[in-house]
């Protein structure tokens, strides 16, 4: 059934819902988040073996921080995407800022570290 079919009383799925709206933005907010995305707008455009670490470490702030909700952007997800990353990569790039020491990998192709993450997402041998 559709959105506006919907028979009186019956309450919308979450997946009609629209995204939650901040009670109140802050202009700080707005802020903190027009110069992190700045910086991972510069960053983009370089190579992603030189910058997941970057990457990966201002996408984290803005979801700690939930700045992405100072643009009205639902989560992570849709902030990311807005910035040109596929589905579920600026989370790949947060798991991997909050997985791995930077000493651990930095140097490595954003490839192999991507990789890394998968296998730890497999599961394991039982056997041994």
């Amino acid at each position: 059934m559709e959105r506006d079919q919907r028979p009186p009383g019956v309450p919308p799925t979450e997946a009609e819902k629209p995204p939650p709206i901040p009670k109140k933005v802050r202009q700080a907010d707005v802020d903190a988040l027009e110069r992190e995305t700045r910086k991972l707008e510069r960053w983009l455009k370089e190579p992603r073996d030189l910058r997941f670490l970057d990457l990966g470490g201002v996408l984290k702030r803005v979801r700690d921080r939930r700045l992405h909700e100072a643009k009205r952007y639902r989560d992570l997800d849709d902030y990311a995407a807005a910035l040109g990353l596929g589905p579920g990569e600026g989370a790949r790039l947060v798991r991997a800022v909050e997985t791995f020491r930077p000493e651990a990998v930095r140097g490595l192709p954003w490839a192999r570290v991507e990789a890394a993450l998968e296998a730890l997402d497999e599961p394991g041998d039982p056997g041994g």
